[in-house]
């Protein structure tokens, strides 16, 4: 019998589901299967979710489907129950969750080529050989851990030291599982760690190895893809978005550096790969391994109470040691480009022993202000509240939020004065000065700006690993992950930038960084020495992180979210206003925040706001927000149910640009 309906997702911002007509044809339609629809006055590609015998939708209102675009399932159904849970968990369109890991080509109304590639193109099982290490016995024992609950939803925290061969632990646990026939996935934070954790797999595993990232052509996406959803592609090494890829035989879900904020989107759907990779395992019952030098406080937490189960390496692999840490007081201090004479002296004393030194500043460009030495005038991006960054090799001012770039001025717009300078220092002024101090010595610089052509990261990663001596000098492009056997000096130039935000999460995250970037010394046979410029060496975290211990800085944190009664000791969701008129935006958040009170039954749910954002106009547009605390994760949800049907009432909603960001790891 043919059904009456079919359930359709739309890609669109809208968060509901659609019903249609069968097709004139009447092809039958089974779920995960793609049509082609009208929506408007349009025609765009949709999912069939389910056969319906029932409609809510009058009969003169529904439409027909056009055109059934596949013969069988593109979505395999426990792919589809993955996004339905996702949906309803962050309240987002599940059309616009089913396509954030689709290939744009799947996204056109052309059919899906299938026979591309098959089941029967699979290499034969061969025996892996692996490499004549001497693992220590931390990782033998986190490896005979893991080998038992290869059949069961199990999460684990692998915690090692940086350069303690965590690698080695992923690539011996999923040998195990690629042999026995099953698929694995490694998600990494960012593009930049992809192509190093793509070799160190590829020689281990040759062609079951694919990669996935939004840097791939569409054609290349497009070959992973089907590849995963047929079997061949045994290990996926991506971002993000490959944990929305179709495995058919799906083991294990490896997180790599669990901790970094960009396994988070910030645009459109916001999720957090992280947690949803833990769901993932727990629906398709196969274990997830969170691995970090520094963890999250979300994930020691779980650990303290019993989800997660802690594997430690607390020693560096082939018997290299921790850098020694040296915490340089910079008060009262004169500076050459942003460098005391003291670390100058240490750089040199580097280089002549032939080895290479690490300068670390996350903050690109050549200085962040750009003022007037007369009137005190700094310039200003005209679109955002926020100050222009000048940029010495393009002589430009460029907002780092809207990409916005401005001519330098000769004079001040204020007073008419030429004494306009720039104030503080970026990447670009560290090389600058660097290059009048060490003139005889190599520099490379490694930032956005320095790497934006295709190929020139892995050209300068060539460079670092000719271990010439040489100065390198980067953002957390070069933090985490990286291993450099002849850099055995990191320079911290800042350490202070996290202590006094406005984000309760900066200091966490200045942990993390610092101990991730002094991880970069002494990989190798030669020992490493760390030395972080501070004005404030006395700080009480700051002491504890270097001579405690990050573990024992995150228990400190801990205690101060226990008392505050911040994640992950409770449950945030954040409501985002913007209009280009600030009017618009506040009346909006202000009658949502009105109905959100009359909604709490209980007292253990807060709504903060509305109040400007910290950045209150970005791109011309001015925002603000309104955040909900809430002491259980199942109250904050029930209360979102409640109030997202009541905002189509609010009367000037049509005005505005709104989303819900739930679990915000940015505040900003």
């Amino acid at each position: 019998m043919i059904p009456l309906y079919y359930e359709i997702a739309i890609p669109c911002p809208l968060p509901k589901t659609f019903d249609y007509l069968p097709p004139e044809s009447g092809e039958t339609i089974q779920p995960g299967m793609r049509v082609l629809v009208p929506f408007g006055k349009r025609e765009v590609v949709g999912f069939c979710l389910s056969q319906k015998s029932k409609t809510d939708v009058p009969f003169d209102k529904l439409k027909q489907i056009s055109h059934v675009l596949d013969t069988k399932p593109l979505l395999p159904d426990r792919l589809l129950t993955f996004f339905n849970q996702i949906s309803q968990y962050y309240h987002h369109a599940i059309g616009d969750v089913i396509v954030t890991g689709l290939p744009s080509l799947f996204r056109q109304a052309k059919p899906c080529e299938l026979q591309e590639i098959n089941s029967q193109t699979l290499p034969p099982i061969q025996t892996i050989q692996t490499p004549s290490l001497t693992l220590t016995a931390p990782q033998q024992n986190a490896i005979l851990t893991f080998e038992k609950s290869f059949n069961q939803a199990h999460n684990y925290l692998l915690k090692g030291v940086t350069g303690s061969g965590k690698t080695e632990v992923y690539l011996q646990i999923i040998q195990k599982l690629v042999q026995a026939g099953y698929q694995a996935l490694v998600l990494v934070p960012e593009i930049a760690l992809t192509p190093q954790t793509l070799s160190r797999f590829q020689e281990r595993f040759g062609e079951w190895v694919y990669p996935y990232h939004s840097q791939l052509t569409p054609k290349l996406r497009k070959k992973t893809w089907l590849a995963t959803r047929e079997g061949l592609a045994r290990i996926i090494v991506g971002t993000r978005s490959a944990l929305f890829l179709p495995f058919s035989h799906l083991k294990i879900i490896i997180v790599d550096e669990e901790h970094d904020p960009s396994f988070k989107q910030q645009e459109g759907f916001k999720y957090f790969a992280r947690d949803m990779a833990v769901l993932r395992g727990q629906h398709e019952k196969f274990p997830v391994l969170l691995g970090s030098a520094t963890p999250s406080l979300e994930t020691i937490h779980n650990v303290q109470k019993g989800k997660y189960q802690l594997l430690e390496l607390p020693e560096r692999a082939n018997s290299a040691c921790l850098p020694t840490v040296t915490c340089l007081d910079v008060r009262h201090k004169k500076f050459i480009g942003g460098l005391s004479n003291q670390l100058i002296h240490e750089i040199l004393q580097t280089l002549k022993r032939g080895e290479q030194v690490l300068l670390f500043l996350n903050r690109r460009g050549y200085s962040p202000a750009f003022m007037c030495f007369d009137c005190g005038w700094l310039a200003q991006c005209h679109r955002c509240e926020t100050r222009l960054t000048f940029h010495q090799a393009q002589n430009r001012l460029i907002c780092h939020h809207c990409e916005a770039t401005h001519t330098c001025y000769a004079k001040c717009p204020e007073c008419g004065a030429a004494k306009l300078q720039p104030l503080g220092s970026g990447t670009e002024r560290i090389e600058e000065a660097i290059q009048e101090i060490f003139p005889e010595f190599s520099i490379l610089r490694i930032d956005s700006d320095s790497t934006r052509t295709k190929g020139s990261f892995q050209a300068s990663l060539d460079k670092i690993h000719t271990n010439d001596p040489m100065i390198l000098i980067g953002t957390q492009m070069l933090a985490k992950g990286h291993h450099f056997p002849n850099v055995t000096l990191v320079a911290i130039i800042d350490a202070d930038s996290g202590l006094f935000s406005t984000d309760f999460r900066a200091i966490e995250r200045m942990g993390q960084q610092i101990i991730q970037v002094s991880g970069r010394a002494g990989r190798g046979t030669k020992p490493g020495k760390v030395i972080i410029q501070t004005f404030h060496p006395n700080h009480p975290m700051m002491e504890v992180l270097l001579y405690k211990g990050y573990w024992e800085f995150a228990q400190l944190l801990l205690q101060e979210r226990q008392k505050t009664n911040l994640p992950p000791y409770s449950f945030l969701a954040l409501f985002r206003a913007e209009s280009t008129k600030s009017e618009y935006a506040n009346s909006f958040l202000e009658n949502l925040a009105q109905l959100t009170k009359q909604k709490i039954q209980q007292k253990n749910i807060v709504a903060l706001g509305p109040v400007p954002a910290p950045l209150a106009r970005k791109s011309g547009k001015y925002r603000y927000q309104l955040l909900l605390n809430a002491n259980t994760r199942n109250e904050l949800q029930s209360l979102l149910k409640i109030i997202l049907r009541l905002i189509p009432t609010i009367s000037n909603h049509n005005r505005i640009r709104w989303s819900l960001d739930v679990d915000p790891i940015d505040l900003v």
